[in-house]
């Protein structure tokens, strides 16, 4: 899927590429692992929150999914893959409860 966010004038803000997928990394539709494969965000809105509002739009269509995983492969090409639970997610846009 790809999350196009934009300011009130139709300027885009922000995109991000991101689908479901299996343990192995296959494309399932019910999947409980987000892949983020690309995020691309204007200068002018970097540091501003724009990543929360990325999980909150996918916590919001995949609520089933426990992890989410992204690599940063371009800009850090020696880093692994980092792997994120869906408590961290939900910590990071204010919704993870206290247990």
């Amino acid at each position: 899927m790809i999350e196009i966010l934009k300011d009130n004038k139709e300027n885009i803000k922000a995109v991000c590429e991101w689908q479901l997928v299996d343990s192995n990394g296959n494309f399932k539709q019910n999947g409980e692992f987000v892949w983020i494969s690309e995020v691309e965000i204007s200068s002018q809105y970097r540091n501003n929150g724009i990543l929360k509002v990325f999980a909150r739009i996918i916590m919001t269509k995949a609520p089933q999914a426990k992890f989410g995983y992204f690599w940063r492969q371009k800009k850090y090409p020696n880093r692994k893959i980092k792997i994120y639970h869906k408590y961290q997610w939900l910590k990071l846009i204010g919704e993870a409860k206290n247990e």
